[in-house]
């Protein structure tokens, strides 16, 4: 009996060592991005880092540690509009990642839109962790706006630029 509690006991903790380090993308990713579907942690949704978006300044660059695998995006908010205001369109954005010294990729392309509580959202440029980016560190992420930043500042106040976990499909 002893030996079958010690053995039952040695498995739950194996099981529960791996869940943990799946869920980070230590070991298993694929498993880990189901386990957060399933059962999300605290702050999947909190970006990873964000800077408000200034007048005249097209280039920020963003220090990023991913927590969990998956989908990440580069988003740009503004303050929930009443009614169902459209996003401003014209925008577009560049992402260039640099892992160790080295460019890793470049992505650039218009956003899709949604409309959250209480912050409108477009998301751009969305990489994978670990299939794309594979560093544990710190990452340096340069994002270029293109368009009028100019007249969507003036307009919404409080713009701000974030890099984010995003959908998994």
């Amino acid at each position: 009996m002893k030996k079958a509690l010690l053995l039952l006991s040695c498995l739950i903790a194996i099981a529960t060592g791996m869940s943990v380090a799946a869920r980070h993308a230590y070991l298993l990713p694929t498993y880990g991005s189901v386990l957060n579907l399933l059962r999300p942690p605290h702050d999947l949704w909190v970006p990873l880092a964000s800077a408000p978006v200034q007048k005249g300044v097209r280039k920020y660059e963003l220090a990023v540690r991913h927590k969990y695998p998956g989908n990440h995006e580069v988003r740009i908010s503004i303050p929930r509009q009443p009614g169902m205001v459209p996003f401003p369109g014209d925008l577009r954005v560049t992402l260039e990642i640099q892992e160790e010294g080295g460019r890793r990729m470049k992505r650039s392309g218009p956003g899709t839109a949604f409309w959250g509580a209480t912050r409108q959202v477009a998301g751009f440029c969305s990489y994978s962790f670990p299939q794309e980016v594979s560093s544990r560190g710190n990452v340096v992420c340069t994002v270029a706006i293109d368009g009028d930043v100019g007249a969507l500042v003036e307009r919404y106040g409080d713009v701000t630029i974030e890099i984010a976990k995003g959908p998994d499909e």
